[in-house]
């Protein structure tokens, strides 16, 4: 059973957010603090995070309506610490690759904002290009005590765009899901 969509007024911004309804999931009905992000989702999307059930990680493939042949993204991961048992740094830390490239690494949600608290990553530049799938790997670092996590992430696709001016070269669709 799919969970509905969120979108506005929950997201100022009016996304959509859709669930993937993978399991297992670590959920809290406690506030998620969002004061430092530059581009929050919902606080309902990062109340909920997809867990990995083991060190070695997930891998989560997004080929939901993207355009079919090489595009460029920008990409947007968010996070918020809701296992109280994760109360040191260095407890739950991982590494995210894209396509097989690796795009961040050793990320300790914990170290950086502590519990409760949203924490994103993102690209300041066009990732890719990339063809019709946008294969996200998550995996734990060798020392990591728990395993990796995500509460959501967006794609933002670039196309060329032939209308011709006053309207952008290029043009985009967004994508968002919160992987829980």
């Amino acid at each position: 059973d799919e969970s509905p969509a969120i979108r506005y007024p929950d997201d100022s911004l009016d996304r959509l957010w859709v669930t993937d309804t993978t399991e297992p999931i670590i959920q809290t009905s406690l506030p998620v603090d969002v004061d430092r992000m530059n581009d929050s989702p919902p606080v309902s999307v990062l109340q909920t995070s997809f867990v990995a059930s083991t060190n070695a990680g997930f891998y989560y493939n997004l080929t939901r309506n993207l355009a079919g042949t090489s595009y460029q993204y920008y990409v947007a991961f968010y996070f918020a610490e809701l296992d109280s048992r994760v109360n040191a740094s260095r407890l739950r830390v991982f590494n995210i690759s894209i396509n097989g490239n690796s795009y961040y690494s050793d990320i300790d949600v914990y170290d950086e904002v502590g519990l409760y608290r949203a924490f994103e990553i993102y690209s300041s530049t066009p990732q890719g290009p990339y063809a019709d799938y946008v294969l996200i790997e998550v995996t734990s670092t060798s020392s990591s005590v728990y395993p990796p996590f995500m509460a959501a992430a967006e794609i933002l696709q670039l196309f060329d765009n032939p209308m011709v001016p006053p309207t952008s070269s290029v043009d985009s669709k967004l994508y968002s899901v919160f992987i829980n």
